[in-house]
């Protein structure tokens, strides 16, 4: 149990996650608000998933408090 904590509080696996969780975003966001050709980002089911992947990795390290630094 002590390390699956462990793993979990690693860097890379926590990226991936966060990719994984993103990538869900991006999909559940292509099949709800998706457009029909004419927006690059939202017009296929793979690249709307790859920016939420990309948020995904992006945006949480960022939203750290100054403490857990």
């Amino acid at each position: 149990m002590a390390t699956i904590k462990h793993l979990i509080r690693s860097s890379v696996v926590r990226r991936v996650l966060y990719a994984v969780a993103g990538s869900g975003a991006g999909y559940v966001y292509f099949l709800v608000i998706g457009c029909d050709g004419s927006c690059p980002i939202t017009s296929q089911a793979w690249s709307s998933a790859a920016y939420g992947a990309l948020f995904g990795i992006l945006v949480p390290p960022s939203l750290r408090s100054r403490d857990e630094k």
